[in-house]
C-alpha cells in the first residue's frame, strides 16, 4: 500500500489557474481496494458578487498513486453530484493530469460547469463514502443514477408545485418522438438498476417459491415483504415512518387502471379545489374586456388572473402524495418492468411515460443514497 509521500497530485485542468490558495477548502483522505487517495476541493465558493468571482468554477485536486485510480475517484465524484441535483463532468472534463511539484498549493479548475458549484463538497464526501464502502454496490448505484440522468432529467425548480402551470405541459405531455420514449423508458431502467444494486428489489424479499409481492387484487405489499424491506431500509437509516414525495401530476391514464398508485399521505400543496368552469371563465373574461374598453385600469389585473385560471382548467391537478419507501420501490419496480424494460414497441402505455415518472424513480434512488451515506437526514412528511 503506498504511503502519503508516494501520492501524486492530479488536477482536472491542464494548468493551475493561479497561485491563490483554496478558499472554503475541503479535504478527505480515504482508502479503496488497497489504494490510498486524498480529495481536496473548493466547492463551496462565496456567492459571486458584482465584479468579483465572476465565472469562477469549483476546483478539485485528487492525490493518488496512479492516474487510473485518480480518474476513478473523479468519475465517482462526477456521478455523485447527480444525487444532489448537480451536473456531471462532460467527456472533456473526465481527465486528470499530474500537477508539477510547485503547483501543489495552486488552484485547479474542475470542468464541472455551473451546476456543480453548489454540490461539489457534498459530491466529494459522498464519493469518498462510496469508495470507502466495503462493497461496490453503492459505487455502481451512483453511476447507474448518473447514466439515468444523462438520458433524461429535469431541474428541481421545475418540480416545485408553484411552477406547475409553467411546466406541466412540458413535463407531463405525451411525446411523439420514439427516441424520446426510449430515452425515458431506459432512464427508468437505469435508475431502477441502482435499487437492484442496493438489494432493495421487492422480489429479493419473497419466500422461496413465492410469486407475488403484493396482496392479490390490491396494490399493497404483503405484510411479511414490507416488514423485511423495512428492516433492510432501517439498516440504511430510513425508518418505516419516513416518506418520499411522489410527483403525481398527469391525467388519469390507462395504466393507472391497471396499476393504481399505492395509498399515501396527501402533500400540503395538493389541489383540493376543482378547476373553475371554462365557460364561466370565458364569460368573466368578456366582462373584463368590456370594462377595460370603458377605461377601467383594474380590468387588466382581472384579465391576467382569468387567463391563468383558464390555463389551470386545462391542466391536470397536482396530486402529489407521500409514499412509504417499500411501496415507492414497489411502484418503481412496476414502472421498470412493465413500461420500461423488455420490448416496448407494442405497448401503447409506454407512450405516456412522462418526465414525472422518470424523476420519481431517480429521486427515490437519490434519497436512498443520500440517507444511507449519512449526508442527509430524512425530514418528517407533511
Amino acid at each position: 500500500m503506498p504511503d502519503e509521500q508516494t501520492l501524486t497530485p492530479y488536477a482536472t485542468s491542464l494548468t493551475p489557474v493561479s497561485e491563490e490558495p483554496f478558499r472554503h477548502e475541503g479535504r478527505y483522505a480515504g482508502q479503496a481496494d488497497g489504494e490510498r487517495y486524498v480529495i481536496r476541493w473548493d466547492g463551496e465558493p462565496e456567492w459571486p458578487r458584482r465584479g468579483r468571482d465572476v465565472g469562477r468554477r469549483p476546483r478539485i485536486v485528487i492525490e493518488a498513486a496512479s492516474e487510473e485510480f485518480a480518474l476513478r475517484v473523479l468519475e465517482t465524484i462526477s456521478s455523485a453530484s447527480t444525487v444532489f441535483g448537480g451536473g456531471w463532468l462532460d467527456e472533456d472534463g473526465l481527465a486528470v493530469v499530474p500537477l508539477p511539484p510547485d503547483g501543489l498549493d495552486r488552484q485547479a479548475e474542475a470542468a464541472l460547469g455551473e451546476w456543480g458549484q453548489g454540490c461539489l463538497g457534498k459530491a466529494a464526501r459522498l464519493a469518498a463514502w462510496v469508495l470507502d464502502h466495503e462493497s461496490r454496490r453503492a459505487e455502481y448505484a451512483v453511476h447507474r443514477l448518473m447514466v439515468s440522468r444523462s438520458l433524461h432529467s429535469v431541474t428541481s425548480v421545475d418540480m416545485d408545485p408553484s411552477s406547475h402551470h409553467e411546466t406541466a405541459e412540458r413535463l407531463g405531455q405525451r411525446v411523439g418522438s420514439v427516441r424520446a420514449r426510449v430515452e425515458r423508458a431506459t432512464a427508468i431502467v437505469a435508475a431502477y438498476g441502482a435499487i437492484e444494486e442496493l438489494g432493495l428489489d421487492p422480489k429479493c424479499f419473497r419466500d422461496k417459491g413465492e410469486q407475488d409481492t403484493a396482496i392479490p387484487g390490491t396494490d399493497t405489499l404483503k405484510p411479511e415483504i414490507k416488514e423485511r424491506m423495512d428492516a433492510k431500509l432501517a439498516e440504511m437509516g430510513i425508518s418505516p415512518e419516513d416518506r418520499i414525495c411522489w410527483f403525481w401530476r398527469t391525467p388519469d391514464e390507462a395504466y393507472e387502471r391497471v396499476k393504481r398508485l399505492p395509498t399515501g399521505l396527501p402533500t400540503p400543496w395538493v389541489d383540493t379545489q376543482p378547476p373553475r368552469d371554462p365557460a364561466q371563465i370565458a364569460a368573466d373574461r368578456q366582462r373584463a374586456v368590456e370594462a377595460l374598453k370603458a377605461g377601467d385600469e383594474m380590468a387588466v389585473d382581472r384579465l391576467i388572473v382569468l387567463f391563468a385560471e383558464a390555463r389551470a382548467a386545462d391542466l391536470p391537478p397536482v396530486r402529489d402524495v407521500y409514499l412509504d419507501y417499500p411501496h415507492a420501490i414497489s411502484y418503481a419496480s412496476w414502472l421498470r418492468s412493465v413500461l420500461g424494460a423488455h420490448s416496448i414497441a407494442d405497448q401503447r402505455r409506454a407512450e405516456i411515460l412522462s418526465s414525472y415518472h422518470v424523476e420519481n424513480v431517480q429521486q427515490l434512488v437519490a434519497n436512498l443514497l443520500a440517507v444511507w451515506s449519512g449526508l442527509w437526514k430524512h425530514p418528517p412528511a407533511g
